[in-house]
């Protein structure tokens, strides 16, 4: 099964309690498409390496996950016994034998009439088919739950990334820090060759230690990151990682409007689901509760007759409740309109905390890309300009060495700031795929609308 398929458990079927059609076939097709889904269903296809991609990452990880397997087979299970509940109930028989003499009651062959019975039942006309709706209304919220775990796995898989993303990023920066202070380290050395002072090596000695801290450090971020992004794709922890596009090295933001993703929320965030398909539930009750209160329960037989020493026969019977004389029927139905109006009004409450969550998750990814913009407009480039200038000046003797180093220390905080607000980027991205509820269209920060 493929990622697409994967969020579609509960996206096309989600949206049905909203029109009360949910397809019997559909939710059988669906959960048991999803319930197959094992290890062994990706390990052909797996890429490694450089030819994997965190999208990939994210399809391995739900394919794979038990936690999927188990909602799909729970859901699987609510279907089946939504079938049992538009079934008709089981026939009943009964066996009667009269007039057993009472001296001899093993006596059964004695007996002067015999009586096999056949009844069924017939439940108040649409009882079935609104108890059938409302159990598979049961279905769909387990669904929605397959499609939470869903997006819990797939928000999880995209932070491990875009922390694996900003180590590397880190320790590619520093990297070029790096060079810069070793051409500080000959540049001062070679002052001293020709009668400068040792404390210009000293100072840049000190730089160099602190840069080789650092670059530790994120080494060991980025390690971290990745094996926790490999355990989360359940892939060996030691397996290569996926080589990072140049979008995502350059950050990017959401391409669509906030008012589409809030409408592609609510057909994909399994609150929403759970909530319309409660309502669907509670609708679906409120007919039984209906037809059990102004539609009576019938009951038709059909009998036979065996009398030893007379005439053999068959009879017919039929019977019916009277809900309209007294009953649980009328209170069922005041409890359900009230259900059935709590639940709605439980939609809109899901709704409005759906909509709140994309809207703050939005402005974020926003307001990150737009610092991101100003930053590289403005700061970096002058950055860069300043630490070369520095470094020709302190050659030629005009510029004194703390001015240079103070310039590189400059152009790496700008570039540390780029690294942190790609990385922090990359995070708010994937909170808003977790807000909207599936993954939503990235571009580059310069194409940014």
């Amino acid at each position: 099964m493929n990622r697409g398929a994967l969020w579609a458990l509960a996206v096309a079927l989600g949206c049905s309690p909203s029109r009360g059609d949910v397809s019997l076939d559909g939710l059988l097709r669906e959960t048991a498409r999803a319930s197959r889904v094992t290890a062994e269903d990706t390990a052909a296809t797996e890429p490694d390496g450089a030819s994997a991609s965190v999208d990939g990452l994210v399809e391995r990880a739900l394919a794979r996950d038990p936690g999927m397997r188990a909602r799909a087979l729970r859901a699987r299970s609510l279907v089946e016994a939504a079938r049992a509940e538009g079934s008709l109930p089981s026939p009943e028989a009964d066996v009667q034998v009269w007039n057993v003499p009472f001296a001899r009651p093993w006596s059964v062959g004695e007996a002067s009439m015999y009586m096999v019975e056949l009844r069924q039942r017939l439940p108040a006309w649409g009882l079935r088919d609104a108890r059938h709706r409302a159990a598979l209304s049961d279905a769909v919220m387990a669904l929605a739950a397959a499609s939470d775990r869903a997006r819990e796995l797939s928000r999880g898989v995209r932070e491990a990334w875009a922390m694996y993303l900003e180590a590397c990023e880190h320790l590619r920066v520093h990297g070029a820090h790096h060079r810069v202070v070793d051409g500080m380290f000959d540049a001062a050395r070679a002052r001293t060759s020709v009668g400068g002072g040792l404390d210009d090596v000293t100072r840049v000695s000190l730089e160099q230690a602190r840069v080789h801290r650092l670059l530790a450090r994120y080494e060991a971020d980025r390690d971290r990151a990745l094996r926790t992004l490999n355990a989360l794709a359940q892939r060996p922890l030691d397996a290569p990682a996926p080589a990072a596009p140049l979008d995502a090295l350059r950050g990017e933001t959401v391409r669509d409007g906030l008012d589409a993703l809030v409408d592609t929320s609510f057909a994909h965030r399994a609150m929403v689901l759970e909530a319309r398909a409660r309502a669907v539930g509670a609708r679906a009750s409120l007919e039984g509760a209906r037809a059990e209160a102004t539609r009576p329960e019938l009951m038709v037989g059909v009998s036979g007759w065996f009398d030893p020493e007379h005439h053999n026969g068959y009879g017919l019977n039929a019977g019916m409740t009277l809900p309209w004389l007294w009953g649980p029927g009328r209170a069922r139905v005041a409890a359900g309109e009230l259900r059935a109006q709590a639940e709605e009004a439980a939609v809109r409450e899901a709704e409005l905390a759906v909509r709140a969550e994309v809207v703050e998750a939005h402005g974020r990814v926003v307001g990150l890309a737009r610092e991101l913009a100003v930053l590289r407009a403005q700061g970096l480039a002058a950055s860069s300009r300043a630490v070369e200038s520095a470094g020709t000046g302190y050659v030629t003797g005009s510029v004194p060495l703390v001015m240079w180093l103070d310039a590189a220390r400059m152009r790496l905080e700008a570039a540390e700031e780029e690294v942190e607000l790609v990385g922090a980027l990359a995070r708010a991205l994937a909170a808003l795929d977790a807000a909207v509820g599936a993954p939503v269209a990235r571009v580059p920060v310069t194409e940014a609308p």
